[in-house]
């Protein structure tokens, strides 16, 4: 959990410093997957223990890794690609859209209908 400070207490630096952990969290796990992940000049691939230099806030101590099965198991497919539109319409086409689990066919229909208003605009642009 993030400790944040009230809003009154706030200053600019760590406002701005508050939008970082997402992307750092996504490196994180990446690299707790094995990969090596460039954080700013240097090269880091976190060990149980180590420091992970993702600390939100201006003052404050960066957190430590820790054992993999200390962390709750959704965390581990954050970092995993999802499928793109064309993977999906492949699956379709062989199998048809029952072969589509609910968060698959949510994400079919949100990448199909970016891809149509997409088209529209274009069409509508000539």
């Amino acid at each position: 959990a993030l400790r944040t400070a009230p809003a009154h207490k706030r200053s600019r630096g760590d406002m701005i410093a508050l939008r970082a952990p997402r992307s750092a969290l996504l490196r994180a796990v990446r690299q707790a997957k094995g990969a090596t992940c460039a954080l700013g000049a240097r090269r880091f691939v976190g060990n149980v223990g180590d420091e992970l230099p993702i600390n939100p806030f201006v003052k404050g101590e960066n957190p430590k890794l820790k054992e993999k099965s200390e962390y709750p198991a959704w965390l581990w497919s954050i970092a995993d690609e999802k499928p793109s539109l064309e993977d999906l319409e492949q699956r379709i086409t062989v199998s048809g859209l029952e072969s589509l689990n609910v968060k698959e066919a949510k994400r079919y229909f949100k990448l199909w209908n970016r891809r149509r208003i997409k088209e529209r605009n274009n069409l509508s642009r000539k």
